[in-house]
């Protein structure tokens, strides 16, 4: 460790910086917006906000043409790593938030605080579960031939559906989290 000693922060102290960091992500829009970043790597979209990116590019029809299955393997595999993405960071975010709330203020004169916790991580395990119902949409997890789905309208159409309620859990989990910081 470079610097003076410090003395170790306590373990709601360390729960409270988890759960602020956590909320920064959440409502930062975009990240590495640097202007001498290259073109093709500006603009992503994160957070709350990459939902919103998401959607709309599955319901891009123009984007995922029926007969370019070279194109369709390419923005398939970008879909199918943010499912996957979600679906982990979601789950691991669940568990994480439950043994947090073990340790987290609670009882007197801290209301519900360990309440929101446990609410919040029943999100994002929601969440994660909504992920598993968009592979299904696409012929399961590691279908060989899921990037065909991508073609059909309705699949993408379906798919975006669950995004956003995704997105809507995602959001009732950042409230449970504010609650339970106040």
């Amino acid at each position: 460790i470079i610097g003076d000693k410090v003395d170790k922060p306590s373990l709601e102290q360390t729960c409270r910086t988890a759960l602020e960091w956590m909320l920064r992500v959440t409502r930062t829009p975009m990240v590495r917006p640097e202007p001498d970043a290259p073109e093709w790597y500006q603009g992503r979209h994160n957070g709350l906000a990459g939902y919103e990116a998401w959607v709309n590019h599955l319901l891009r029809d123009n984007e995922w043409p029926a007969g370019d299955e070279g194109v369709l393997r390419a923005r398939h595999q970008i879909h199918n790593d943010a499912v996957g993405t979600v679906a982990e960071a979601r789950w691991y975010g669940s568990v994480f938030l439950a043994e947090m709330a073990e340790h987290f203020a609670a009882g007197p004169g801290k209301p519900g605080t360990t309440g929101h916790v446990l609410h919040a991580a029943a999100c994002y395990a929601a969440e994660h579960d909504l992920m598993w119902k968009i592979w299904e949409l696409a012929g399961g997890i590691g279908n060989p031939d899921a990037h065909r789905a991508m073609a059909d309208p309705s699949t993408r159409r379906a798919m975006a559906d669950i995004v956003q309620q995704a997105r809507a859990q995602d959001a009732r989990a950042v409230e449970h989290i504010e609650r339970a910081l106040q």
